[in-house]
């Protein structure tokens, strides 16, 4: 990201899902910019449900990072197992229901909004991050002693990502991949006044 305030436009054309990280500290001040921006998110209803917590020392990585890799749904993250992120991200929410007449659990809204919000700041800082909704959930919850009703939602590495060069990447590929198949605006929107 150039040094200089980007744009909206720039910070979502930056953000990525990055997956390769160089052994650089985060400085403290990003990540306590990444803990305002998770405080400062959005909520549905105010309903507070969103919990974070930011793991950055290097131990509790290593047995969130194993943690994270077990059960079927981790295993499709290999990678984090020797990644050099400075550090994870975890949202979690409370399961709460409001009112019987609500079929939709709010806490995953609020927590799409908030994990949203914090990796946009991440991308505006120069940091790259992984949005991450495969993890072994059961494990993680005994690692970071979770309450009853707390859920995870998403988990995400955090560091500084290598330069673009020539190599081809796990990331780069699917960039590439995603980039080419992704659909055109007119299949993907409409207005409710159209008669489509």
């Amino acid at each position: 990201m150039p040094e200089s305030s980007p744009s909206f436009e720039q910070v979502v054309r930056f953000r990525r899902s990055v997956r390769k990280y160089l052994d650089r500290p985060v400085e403290p001040e990003k990540w306590e910019a990444l803990e305002m921006a998770a405080v400062r998110a959005a909520e549905a209803l105010d309903l507070q449900s969103v919990k974070f917590v930011f793991i950055r020392n290097p131990e509790n990585k290593r047995k969130f990072a194993l943690a994270a890799f077990s059960g079927i749904a981790g295993k499709i993250n290999p990678w984090l197992l020797t990644t050099k992120a400075q550090g994870f991200i975890v949202l979690a929410g409370n399961e709460r229901k409001i009112g019987d007449d609500l079929d939709n659990p709010l806490y995953l809204a609020e927590a799409a909004m908030a994990m949203e919000a914090v990796i946009l700041q991440a991308a505006e800082l120069g940091l790259g991050t992984c949005w991450m909704g495969a993890f072994g959930e059961r494990k993680l919850n005994k690692v970071l002693k979770l309450p009853e009703g707390i859920r995870i939602v998403a988990i995400s590495p955090v560091g500084y990502p290598p330069q673009a060069g020539p190599r081809l990447d796990w990331d780069t590929f699917t960039r590439q991949a995603v980039s080419k198949s992704r659909k055109p605006l007119d299949q993907i929107h409409r207005f409710m006044d159209e008669d489509r």
